[in-house]
């Protein structure tokens, strides 16, 4: 027995590995285990063994941050590491509040106030939610109406618990799993029969933390709540014996209330009937957050201690506070042109919306600032795009399936889809041709190859009728073709530049380098069926072949086709990778597919 192999942990090896030991004792010598009253006691044997083993290995597992599985495992660990995993978020949302005031005998209040936790009730689908003011809002009349714009509205309910402090060792328990952390108000008072309260600021770190600041702490505990802890009168005020805590916050759906546009006040607001406008959609709501982002997040959080150093500082802090964040980039403000010293450009792509709105701007400016070096200034910027335009040719074998060529095209269609959610989409992405072409080609077993030319372009969008300045980069080396000379034919002609179709002083028009670093205006025609061009401006621009740099100091157009002029270009090698302030994707409406049946 004691040269059994301790490997061998299932339950069968178990069983055979004490009949063998059974077997060499001689009084079970010529014993038949099988089938046996024996037999059923090596069962129970062998299956109590296999259960130890289990959950010693279960047990050993949950005590490390890599292979815990219980939630509350990870959290513990995580806490240790002093990160607090995020709780469900509100979804917020701006309106345009206005009260109908009528005064007495003609006389108008100087000022109206919207009380904090004013409700407004709104609407997705079958379900309604609550949102509520979580400040007060002070409208001061121009020209006798009352309309305060933007107001913030949170959806959610509130709720209030109270505890009496009996000593040190109380535990403040927050008795939701759902509430917002963000929300958490902390009220004390000396005694029940105090009517003076002193409210508690939430901190997140002790940095800078007096034994007298009435502050509070919020960590993780378990079933997913959360937990009220005091500074023990070294980082903070700790309540004494015989003290209460009043405390308020929210609890919230998530994202569930995420894109609601209409509001409606449940009551008057101060006694006056009042309306409401959209300003901005309900966004931001979230779920609490998961075992595998506080598995990542939480060994980075220790790393840069709460504060804002380096680039992966920036995306670190801002991804593990909001989840609404999917793609982010981060370079200093000497890269810009002109150069911004003392600036941090942060680009951020936000899930379900078209560019980041102001409200969120503010959000995470504020977020940043208290993380940032002093005298560094955080600039949060809308994300811009560098698209890509797929155009292939697809051959597959009409011998071994009878899909249409259709079905084909629709399948290419998925394939590049899934490529671009998978390796694109993203900031300081990069695309490889050849990945693509070999992804169209899995597609399906009945195709048998593809040719694909894959380029990049800029969206730009001028102002008509006036002269439009841009100055862009693709970040990639651009080919270096051949000058072209007016008359010569441009059939063949494959410019490092190149933009689709405007309306310049009533012709169709594009930009085309020359080959030789300048971007000029020029015009198709067609002279004894042989396609060549005409200058129409020359040297409206530059282009440097090397670092893909695109310089336009006069564009002056009076019309385009489309939501936007697409700047062509065409990269020396076939791989292309977005510059740092560019997030690269491939839309569906870039993608041109021809599909050819081979027999």
């Amino acid at each position: 027995m004691a040269n059994a192999p301790i490997t061998q942990l299932d339950f069968d090896q178990i069983k055979a590995n004490l009949k063998e030991y059974l077997k060499g004792q001689d009084r079970f010598k010529d014993h038949n285990f099988e089938g046996s009253n024996m037999a059923v006691l090596l069962d129970v044997l062998a299956y109590n063994s296999f259960q130890n083993n289990f959950f010693t290995n279960m047990a050993v597992n949950e005590m490390f941050l890599d292979s815990a599985q219980l939630r509350g495992s990870v959290v513990s660990h995580a806490k240790a590491l002093n990160y607090t995993p995020r709780s469900r978020v509100s979804a917020v949302a701006k309106i345009n509040v206005t009260l109908a005031v009528a005064g007495a005998g003609g006389t108008l209040p100087t000022f109206v106030t919207i009380p904090a936790k004013t409700k407004f009730n709104a609407r997705c689908g079958n379900k309604t939610f609550s949102f509520f003011t979580d400040n007060a809002y002070t409208i001061t009349p121009v020209n006798n109406k009352y309309v305060y714009y933007g107001v913030s509205v949170y959806e959610g309910t509130y709720v209030q618990e109270t505890y009496n402090v009996l000593g040190t060792s109380d535990k403040f328990v927050l008795s939701n799993a759902n509430v917002d952390t963000s929300s958490i108000r902390v009220y004390v008072k000396d005694s029940s029969d105090d009517q003076v309260e002193t409210e508690y600021v939430q901190k997140t770190n002790v940095f800078g933390t007096n034994p007298t600041d009435a502050v509070f702490y919020v960590q993780a505990y378990d079933e997913e709540r959360y937990q009220l802890i005091f500074g023990l009168d070294n980082f903070g005020i700790q309540p004494k014996s015989g003290n209460v805590i009043r405390v308020e916050y929210r609890v919230t759906n998530g994202e569930e209330a995420n894109g609601i546009t209409s509001f409606v006040p449940a009551t008057s607001i101060a006694g006056y009937p009042a309306s409401s406008t959209l300003a901005v959609a309900a966004e931001g709501g979230a779920e609490k957050e998961s075992i595998e982002s506080i598995r990542y997040f939480a060994p980075k959080s220790l790393q840069i201690q709460d504060r804002a150093i380096t680039e992966s500082d920036y995306e670190i802090l801002l991804k593990s506070k909001f989840p609404e964040i999917q793609a982010i980039s981060v370079y200093g403000g000497e890269e810009l042109n002109p150069p911004r010293f003392g600036r941090v450009v942060v680009s951020i792509d936000v899930a379900g919306a078209d560019g980041v709105s102001e409200n969120n701007k503010a959000k995470y400016s504020n977020y940043l600032h208290e993380r940032s070096p002093i005298g560094i200034e955080p600039i949060i910027a809308s994300p811009q795009f560098m698209h890509a335009t797929v155009n292939t040719r697809v051959y597959y074998d009409t011998r071994k399936t009878s899909a249409s060529s259709g079905d084909v095209a629709k399948i290419v269609s998925n394939a590049i889809t899934t490529f671009n959610n998978e390796n694109l989409n993203d900031f300081k992405a990069t695309l490889r041709v050849s990945r693509l072409q070999a992804a169209i080609d899995d597609a399906d077993a009945n195709i048998l190859s593809n040719d694909i030319e894959v380029l990049p372009f800029i969206p730009l969008n001028p102002v008509l009728n006036q002269k439009n300045v841009y100055d862009v980069s693709f970040a990639n080396p651009l080919v270096l073709d051949q000058h072209i000379e007016v008359g010569e034919s441009i059939t063949n002609h494959k410019p490092a530049i190149r933009s689709s179709v405007f309306r310049y002083s009533n012709s169709s028009a594009f930009l085309m380098d020359n080959g030789a670093g300048q971007l000029d205006i020029v015009k198709s025609t067609t002279v004894r069926g042989v396609s060549t061009f005409n200058y129409l401006v020359r040297n409206v621009g530059t282009v440097n072949y090397e670092t893909g740099r695109v310089i336009i100091r006069n564009l002056n157009i009076s019309a385009y086709t489309g939501s936007e002029i697409k700047l062509i270009g065409r990269t020396r090698i076939p791989t292309i990778t977005s510059p740092k302030s560019r997030i690269l994707t491939i839309r569906d409406a870039d993608v041109k597919i021809d599909v050819v049946g081979v027999n």
